[in-house]
């Protein structure tokens, strides 16, 4: 089942390789967005510090210092940019994703007139969609911390360290779990109001 699952989605990608293009050009532009800013800073600073030869190996704690210390303010604009990049980003992933369900659903070529309206008249109800899975997400985030609370009363403030150790990578994959479980909510409710065109997001 899964493996005939992974062959149809293939051949879906080849079948709609424009669809391919456009949503990796889009993630290109707003990878670009982060990485050009910061190639700048780096590539400004090491210009004027010794420590660049010393990049090559592992992560450099003094160069890390020495960066943060001298580029304060480029740094401050660059952590804005990290926030503000990403939800620029999901915004056009669920703007972009209405015209690629709407294809899949009418089983139907790439047409850009069809896609791009498609896009746009299934973004608003993907964005209530996206507000409304917000507690979602909390909820499903806030189930590692089960974990946490599972240790505490079991071994009290103190536990041995093999239990933290084993702990945190429990609480690693209860986070994983609560991602994924939180795209496939979000993705079934999308394929679900294209294909009924269900307009109430709630």
């Amino acid at each position: 089942m899964i493996f005939s699952s992974l062959i149809a989605g293939f051949a879906q990608v080849r079948a709609h390789k424009r669809l391919l293009v456009i949503f990796y050009l889009a993630n290109l532009f707003f990878g670009s967005l982060l990485l050009l800013p910061l190639r700048a800073l780096m590539q400004d600073f090491i210009g004027a510090s010794t420590l660049g030869a010393r990049l090559s190996g592992n992560l450099d704690m003094d160069f890390l210092f020495e960066f943060l210390k001298y580029h304060e303010g480029a740094v401050s604009v660059f952590m804005a940019l990290v926030f503000i990049v990403p939800a620029a980003h999901w915004l056009a992933t669920l703007f972009l994703s209405g015209g690629a369900f709407a294809v899949f659903a009418q089983d139907a070529k790439y047409e850009a007139a069809f896609f791009w309206g498609s896009a746009a008249k299934y973004f608003g109800r993907f964005l209530r969609l996206g507000l409304w899975s917000v507690p979602i997400f909390a909820l499903l985030f806030c189930v590692q911390f089960l974990e946490t609370g599972l240790q505490r009363l079991l071994w009290g403030k103190d536990p041995y360290q093999n239990i933290v150790y084993w702990g945190g990578w429990i609480k690693v994959g209860l986070r994983a779990l609560s991602f994924l479980i939180f795209g496939m909510i979000l993705d079934y409710a999308r394929i679900h109001a294209v294909l009924s065109e269900e307009s109430a997001a709630r």
